[in-house]
């Protein structure tokens, strides 16, 4: 199971809040890509949009580890 768990989107469906499952850390869009692109959460990359930088997770054969 990957360690970010969504837990609030906008209204366009972007993931804009983020729970550490693994530490209870709460944190918004900037603070988790901040963490995903210094390497504190392996299993997940960033990609720039045209509505703002997003969290992914990396692919593989698995749908347990996508971001929910």
């Amino acid at each position: 199971m990957g360690r970010l768990k969504v837990t609030k989107t906008t209204s366009t469906g972007k993931n804009i809040r983020f729970k550490d499952v693994k530490t209870g850390r709460y944190m918004d869009i900037r603070t988790a890509v901040k963490a995903v692109k210094n390497g504190t959460y392996k299993g997940y990359h960033t990609r720039d949009t045209k509505s703002g930088t997003i969290i992914a997770s990396n692919p593989d054969s698995s749908v347990i580890n996508n971001l929910g």
